[in-house]
């Protein structure tokens, strides 16, 4: 696990504990479906009108047509197993809680293997 974070990102107003705990099911997800020796980075960044924070995981990845899925409840990818099994909950709150600070949360491919998991949260 490697944190990368900018080191002076302008004030963003946000509930912290909800924001705290989008961050920390990523993390949670990242770990929980990366094989030993994989990697996980999080990052965080400067981004036109907000910050964007990503989480990249070299996990087995989240196939296309469950890109969007995975944020509704009990969304799950079938046939895949993470090192403990998930109640399919922790990306629908963290969609929510993300579009409550009128943010954009996604998932894309990883180029190197894996997701990369996306949070824009916008300046107020």
């Amino acid at each position: 696990l490697d944190c990368t974070c900018a080191k002076r990102l302008s004030k963003i107003y946000v509930d912290k504990e909800k924001i705290r705990r989008v961050i920390g099911t990523l993390l949670d997800n990242a770990l929980r479906f990366t094989p030993a020796g994989g990697r996980v980075d999080l990052t965080t960044q400067k981004s036109d009108g907000g910050i964007l924070i990503q989480v990249i995981d070299t996990g087995p990845g989240v196939p296309r047509e469950f890109r969007e899925r995975i944020f509704e409840r009990f969304g799950q990818v079938p046939g895949l197993d993470g090192k403990r099994r998930g109640t399919g909950l922790g990306l629908a709150f963290a969609r929510l809680a993300v579009d409550a600070h009128g943010g954009r949360i996604w998932v894309d491919e990883n180029p190197d293997g894996g997701s990369i998991f996306y949070v824009f949260l916008p300046y107020c």
